[in-house]
């Protein structure tokens, strides 16, 4: 992955500034506990859906064949095709549902 060097130069502002304020206590401030656990949820959607992904890509990549077998292109069955769907059909239901009932758990999400 590459970032663009303006990119690169915020990051480390927003790095420096959230040093400097865990330095002066922002630990300490109301609504800083609520933040961090948001931040922390976010983390769980975004590594659960990363390993759903990962998961149906891996699917597909074990049914790969070249059917003419000279370099006309790959394919996958169709069987591989259904179970890596399924399992990102599965991930989007339990996001919905957790979104839904306000759920912070992902143990559901994570044994797709």
């Amino acid at each position: 992955m590459e970032i663009s060097k303006s990119r690169l130069k915020e990051l480390e502002l927003i790095e420096s500034k959230m040093h400097a304020l865990e330095c002066t206590g922002v630990d300490n401030w109301e609504g800083y506990g609520i933040a961090m656990e948001a931040i922390e949820k976010q983390e769980r959607v975004d590594n659960a859906i990363e390993e759903a992904a990962e998961r149906a890509l891996q699917v597909l990549e074990e049914s790969l064949h070249e059917p003419s077998e000279r370099g006309a292109g790959f394919s996958t069955t169709e069987s591989a095709q259904d179970d890596a769907f399924e399992i990102l059909k599965n991930c989007l239901i339990v996001l919905y549902e957790n979104y839904i009932t306000g759920n912070n758990t992902f143990d559901k999400l994570i044994k797709i």
